[in-house]
């Protein structure tokens, strides 16, 4: 048990790795974007994503963005995603303005669930980023739209 507290006392500093990078990734590239608070309510949303671009107001894109070292982690990022992505769907099919769904995830936890990665490629358009490639992500994302 000393291990399991300890990695538990550490996975939010370990996440907050993935989330500075995007974070200054946005910045870098004068995007404006909204970070989240954690476990902050934001009206029209279950759970709020990580980031919003430019705000909640007028979302273009979402993102989600997590390090997970292990299984149960990983699928319940995944399930976060899908619901984003059912959101999304939604909103396309009432004829209100969507936004792009991106996950940006990295650890061992994502590598063994293979279904689950099939499931989130397919909800994000492919719009899935590692820890190596955030910067990849204005480029190849509807945030370059957002950039001035």
């Amino acid at each position: 048990r000393p291990f399991a507290s300890h990695r538990d006392a550490v996975s939010e500093l370990v996440g907050d790795v993935m989330e500075s990078s995007i974070e200054a990734a946005l910045t870098d590239a004068r995007i404006p974007h909204r970070k989240t608070g954690r476990a902050e309510r934001v009206v029209g949303f279950e759970q709020a994503p990580d980031f919003f671009a430019p705000d909640e107001l007028a979302p273009t894109v979402i993102i989600e963005a997590k390090v997970c070292g292990d299984d149960g982690t990983a699928r319940d990022k995944v399930s976060r995603v899908l619901r984003l992505a059912s959101m999304r769907d939604a909103r396309i099919r009432e004829g209100r303005p969507a936004f792009q769904v991106v996950a940006c995830i990295d650890g061992r936890g994502f590598s063994v669930r293979r279904q689950d990665m099939k499931d989130l490629l397919e909800a994000t358009q492919g719009k899935v980023f590692t820890l190596n490639s955030i910067p990849d992500l204005i480029r190849y994302t509807d945030l370059r739209l957002l950039a001035p």
